[in-house]
């Protein structure tokens, strides 16, 4: 349906564009979105898609016995020695899902052949009450996403490390080549950034080319 501050991203297949997908945005004042769509660039039709989000992780623990124990790991570790997760469809209500949000960083990639959609920050509202009524906080947003599209599965991809751009929205955010993605400025309440940042794909790392900003006021 009709939407603003959105996102759309087109994806290869065989050296070709087939598809073009839109994750979110803003539909009124009172209502900010998180759904995926896909658009037919052949068939020229939009379909919904209902993905799948990580509901467990687990990994196997071998005793000295030469025994095995399956166990559940939080899912921050969800980067690291993971022998298999169980996913669940969105409708479930229950997972891991992105949060709603607008103005974000929406980028297809590949990863070791594999096609996925890589979605950074961005806005999302939080609702505040107070006596002069109830309205909506904007809340700015780091984190990163890929969604796989052979898996239609959504997947948060936590740093390795601390070293991540500060939360903004309404940024570039482009392919460098096929192994990193460039991130340039953007803001949030307190910043006009000005600052530079390498995604690579392989590792999940960031690292800062430099670290010039602007305070807004």
């Amino acid at each position: 349906g009709p939407r603003e501050h959105h996102a759309m991203t087109a994806v290869v297949r065989d050296s070709v564009y087939t598809h073009i997908y839109l994750f979110g945005g803003i539909r009124s004042e009172n209502e900010i979105l998180n759904d995926l769509w896909i658009y037919d660039i052949y068939n020229g039709t939009w379909k919904e898609i209902v993905p799948r989000g990580i509901l467990n992780a687990y990994r196997h623990i071998m005793f000295w016995n030469g025994m095995t124990k399956r166990v559940s790991i939080p899912l921050e570790e969800a980067n690291f020695a993971i022998d298999t997760i169980e996913t669940v469809s969105k409708t479930k209500g229950i997972g891991k899902f992105p949060a709603p949000r607008a103005n974000f960083g929406f980028v297809s990639v590949k990863i070791k052949e594999s096609s996925y959609v890589l979605l950074y920050g961005g806005f999302t509202w939080e609702k505040v009450v107070n006596e002069d009524g109830t309205y909506n906080f904007q809340q700015h947003l780091n984190d990163a996403w890929l969604y796989s599209i052979d898996q239609n599965l959504w997947m948060e991809t936590f740093p390795l490390t601390d070293v991540s751009p500060p939360a903004r929205h309404s940024f570039a955010f482009f392919p460098f080549n096929n192994e990193r993605l460039i991130l340039y400025g953007g803001m949030n309440s307190d910043t006009i950034f000005n600052d530079l940042w390498l995604f690579n794909l392989n590792s999940l790392l960031w690292s800062n080319i430099n670290k010039t900003k602007h305070d807004r006021n």
